[in-house]
């Protein structure tokens, strides 16, 4: 018995769907899954909140100038 799985974040979503099949197309079975809009992706949460999480490492060029910061050795140019 072959199922159809879509996904659909909107009922209107849905009735276009179901509205372009033609009655010999549909299979035994379908399964409808709806999105629940309010849901964020866990990245776009993680994006979003990238400001408040960021830690200040210091000087810019820390990686490229570390011996100068740990050991006082005058900066590469």
């Amino acid at each position: 018995m072959p199922v159809i799985e879509r996904t659909f974040s909107t009922l209107e979503e849905v009735e276009r769907w179901v509205a372009k099949k033609k009655p010999t197309s549909h299979p035994s079975s379908i399964r409808l899954i709806m999105e629940d809009p309010t849901t964020k992706d866990p990245a776009d949460e993680f994006i979003e909140n990238i400001d408040s999480i960021a830690v200040d490492m210091g000087p810019p060029d820390l990686a490229e100038q570390h011996d100068h910061y740990l050991y006082g050795i005058p900066k590469h140019k």
